[in-house]
């Protein structure tokens, strides 16, 4: 056998929260982007003042990511 600790494995899973990157979002032709590396459909949070707003990927121009809001964002400002 391999010699896994598979309770040990699947405490460290659970804790897991997925990746974290963080980036500054820019605006591009009135849509939120940023340059960090994504890929199409990825979901990110954008934090701010207030509560975390998820957006997703939905396409790309010159080297950004293009995200949308899946609510309203009218407090999001690029920084």
């Amino acid at each position: 056998m391999l010699g896994l600790n598979l309770d040990r494995i699947g405490l460290e899973l659970n804790r897991f929260s997925g990746l974290q990157v963080t980036g500054r979002l820019k605006f591009v032709e009135d849509r939120l982007a940023t340059s960090l590396p994504l890929s199409l459909g990825d979901q990110c949070e954008l934090l701010g003042h207030r509560e975390p707003i998820l957006t997703e990927v939905i396409g790309f121009t010159h080297g950004l990511a293009h995200l949308v809001p899946y609510e309203r964002a009218e407090e999001v400002q690029a920084g």
